[in-house]
């Protein structure tokens, strides 16, 4: 116990102390507290001795003042400082060694990525909002060009937005100085921005792989989203996307449905309408095809063997679901199926656009789905609702892409299940239903053959 003379003592040098307590109180909140070191040690040395003479257990005196650089310091502003702060609640809190290296080799990590963000924005191409069509394998009717347009402009308007608080997060967080560590919720919210920025763009270049500003803007924000999330370091230059689930290896033959000796299951090419001229008169724009009566790639009765034939390969009665934004093959669908050329008890139900669609499936389940991959919320972007609906469904995508320009191994890796390539057969030919049946009959095939979960 300390007697009346020793505790009396004692409060005359806190007292004393009192006056470097304030001083350091009234340093602006933020700014780095630089060390007296003459009033430091004569305090230090104040105390020991009083300590000392009044047999109190030692203890280890620490200036609670920061003796780290200022650009290895981590700090908050004043109304955010925990209560229990020493000497006064305003003094910005001080890391221990450990968190001032952890603090310095972020600050490094970000120098390094905002240099990075800035050389690729130098060399950022112009957005090609206005020259979609450039970047189109073949033309789209009107409605999908409006779609895509849409699409784009959404892209850029998060570009945009979420650019400037990125940029701003970069540059501050790698300056030397003082600043604020951001808190949890403001890291997730960054985070989601960078994330469904690079998802909104991957989007939009899955349709137009060609776009450089796409290419280079998918660059700069998978750049930006590892160095904020260095643990996904690896993980963000492919995109994420569901397991296929049913164990099957891409095979390139297989997957564009060729037949199993190599050749190609195409007809020739010819131009032959499926519908009688007096059937199109309400298709006014397409009253140009009227002419093209001439050169049947088959004759009708070689269709007729070849078509009964096909179809002992096909599961019958199969329900269709066909996803294209061109008119022609839908009614050219419709009416095959109409006619009994995709099998007895066959049906096709048609769509312009993948929501749509989806939409369907919460009240009918489809044997077969065949899409377009240019159409709107269609083709790959549809794939991973679809898959969540119904997994056990075949998908098969249809394009006019050449095969090996239409991405396969990346439709196969979203889910999609063979590739067919059109031409004017199946557009506005008479006979293109031959080459659908050609190909979906290798596609049971090889289900067969290799025992496919679908």
């Amino acid at each position: 116990m300390l007697n009346t003379k020793q505790l009396f003592s004692f409060v005359l040098i806190a007292a004393a102390a009192w006056p470097a307590q304030n001083a350091v109180a009234q340093v602006r909140p933020g700014s780095v507290i630089k060390a007296n070191t003459s009033v430091a040690k004569g305090l230090d040395k104040a105390v020991k001795s009083t300590v000392k003479a009044a047999k109190v257990p030692a203890f280890t005196t620490k200036a609670t003042h920061s003796v780290y650089p200022s650009q290895a310091l981590n700090f908050v502003p004043s109304n955010k400082a925990p209560k229990a702060t020493a000497l006064n609640p305003k003094i910005p809190v001080t890391p221990n060694l450990d968190s001032v290296l952890i603090y310095g080799k972020e600050r490094e990590r970000y120098r390094v990525v905002r240099e990075e963000l800035q050389n690729m924005s130098v060399k950022m191409p112009k957005e090609q909002s206005a020259n979609i069509a450039a970047y189109l394998r073949h033309s789209v009717p009107d409605e999908t060009m409006r779609y895509m347009q849409e699409r784009y402009q959404k892209v850029l308007n998060l570009i945009n937005k979420n650019q400037q608080e990125v940029t701003a997060f970069f540059t501050y967080a790698s300056l030397p100085g003082e600043g604020r560590v951001p808190n949890m919720q403001e890291k997730n919210a960054l985070s989601s921005a960078m994330y469904n920025t690079l998802m909104a763009i991957r989007n939009l270049k899955a349709d137009l792989p060609d776009d450089p500003f796409l290419a280079m803007q998918d660059e700069y924000w998978a750049t930006a989203y590892e160095g904020f999330n260095p643990l996904l370091a690896g993980h963000i230059r492919t995109q994420a996307v569901m397991p296929r689930g049913d164990f099957r290896k891409f095979d390139h033959k297989e997957f564009d449905l060729m037949n199993p000796d190599g050749t190609d299951y195409v007809l020739p090419q010819a131009d032959t309408l499926i519908l009688d001229p007096d059937e199109m008169e309400e298709m006014d724009s397409y009253a140009y095809v009227r002419m093209r009566q001439q050169n049947p790639p088959i004759t009708q009765e070689n269709a007729a063997i070849e078509r009964t034939e096909l179809l002992k390969h096909i599961p019958a009665g199969m329900h269709i679901a066909i996803i294209n934004d061109d008119t022609l093959p839908l009614v050219n669908f419709k009416g095959w199926a109409e006619k009994g050329y995709f099998g007895e008890g066959a049906t096709v139900d048609t769509f312009k656009n993948g929501l749509d669609f989806l939409d369907s499936m919460k009240y009918i389940k489809y044997d077969l789905v065949i899409t377009d991959l240019l159409v709107p919320n269609g083709g790959k972007a549809m794939m991973k609702d679809l898959r969540l609906k119904d997994d056990r469904v075949p998908v098969i995508a249809m394009s006019k892409y050449d095969r090996g320009e239409a991405g396969e191994k990346d439709l196969f890796t979203h889910g999609m299940d063979g590739y067919l390539w059109y031409n004017n057969n199946v557009n506005e030919g008479a006979y293109g239903y031959i080459e659908v049946l050609r190909a979906l009959k290798n596609y049971y095939y090889y289900k067969g053959l290799h025992n496919w979960g679908r």
